[in-house]
């Protein structure tokens, strides 16, 4: 390795990918040329708080991605995915249609549901809250400056009234 070969903002990454490439007969795909961090994450740090018997198919799960703002993912049996937000009754957009009545009772119901997973969680939606915060850790000075700084959700939230999800 050179000197030179440092660009600036350069990760480490991008610096070993250049070093194997300049060194080796068999050079690194482009898709692993840049560092997708997040991407990584993503396929690697998800968290299921409902299961398919309490949503008849459907499952529930907190994930790792791009966006900070704390919300969960509402996955239909058809795969169909709708992030919704954990503090306020809204949907966090994109989203391919709004749920219809029967599937936003089946959710309601679960988040609801009084569960006993320890950890002072009491219902399903708690267990969701619980999962983001343990899982998105705080952001601080030893961490790296590709990490993603996501919200912390406050323990004493409560839950918002997501019959409303559609209004």
């Amino acid at each position: 390795m050179d000197i030179a070969d440092i660009e600036a903002d350069m990760t480490y990454w991008e610096l070993i990918i250049k070093t194997w490439n300049r060194n080796n007969k068999n050079k690194t795909p482009k898709n692993l040329c840049k560092p997708y961090y997040r991407n990584f994450i993503e396929y690697i740090d998800s968290a299921c708080f409902g299961i398919e018997k309490h949503l008849e198919g459907g499952r529930c799960y907190t994930i790792q991605d791009q966006e900070r703002t704390p919300h969960f993912i509402y996955e239909l049996k058809t795969g169909e995915k709708f992030g919704i937000l954990f503090e306020k009754a809204e949907y966090l957009q994109p989203i391919p249609r709004e749920l219809t009545q029967h599937e936003l009772d089946v959710l309601v119901n679960f988040l609801i549901t009084p569960i006993d997973k320890g950890y002072n969680i009491s219902n399903g939606w708690e267990h969701g809250v619980w999962l983001w915060n343990d899982q998105n850790y705080d952001y601080n000075n030893y961490s790296p400056s590709w990490f993603p700084m996501y919200k912390k959700i406050d323990e004493n939230t409560n839950m918002p009234d997501y019959s409303k999800l559609n209004d």
